[in-house]
């Protein structure tokens, strides 16, 4: 016999994201047998220490389950409604260049020509990524730059293009207060 009144949920946090999710924390849970449907899930308790093999904390979330909608083992989609970092800019995923000497984005110095600036990641979004230092609000972000671009390349705007917003080309939109730098 067992209770399924309330349910308990086990995720793995990322490191980042470990100090911000604390007990009371709420997260938006989905379940793909309830399309459509969202739970609010509540975190009860965290692991308080990081898997080595993995860089995650575990968490515990209580959820629910009154109307026993819920199966106890199934699988479900996790969503915490943390806070936008401070100081922040946000640029597309696909910004980003990853290589042995670890993040960069490649912008646009004054002479058209590419500078390529380390980053530094306050948070994975997915589509878009909140950069904590090595760009200004400023900086004009080249999306999708190409393999093999170089430091002190020369780019050439397209005719009648005005740059326009960066983050209005990528796939989501970036968090509220996020500030958008000019694309390619």
């Amino acid at each position: 016999i067992s209770d399924t009144h309330k349910l308990r949920l086990y995720v793995s946090v990322p490191q980042n994201y470990a100090a911000q999710v604390t007990a009371g924390t709420q997260a938006q849970m989905t379940v793909p047998e309830r399309p459509g449907r969202t739970f609010t899930a509540t975190v009860e308790t965290t692991s308080q220490s990081v898997d080595p093999s993995s860089g995650s904390t575990l968490v515990e979330l209580a959820v629910d389950n009154a109307s026993g909608e819920l199966v106890p083992g199934a699988f479900a989609n996790v969503r915490f409604a943390l806070p936008l970092t401070s100081a922040s800019l946000s640029v597309p995923a696909s910004a980003l260049i990853f290589d042995s000497r670890g993040a960069r984005v490649a912008t646009l110095g004054a002479d058209n020509r590419v500078v390529l600036e380390p980053v530094t990641i306050a948070r994975d979004l997915g589509t878009v990524i909140e950069i904590s230092s090595g760009l200004a609000a400023t900086d004009r972000v080249i999306d999708s730059p190409p393999d093999g671009i170089g430091k002190g390349d020369q780019v050439r705007i397209a005719p009648g293009s005005t740059g326009g917003s960066m983050l209005a080309a990528a796939s989501s939109p970036a968090p509220a207060g996020a500030k958008p730098n000019e694309g390619k």
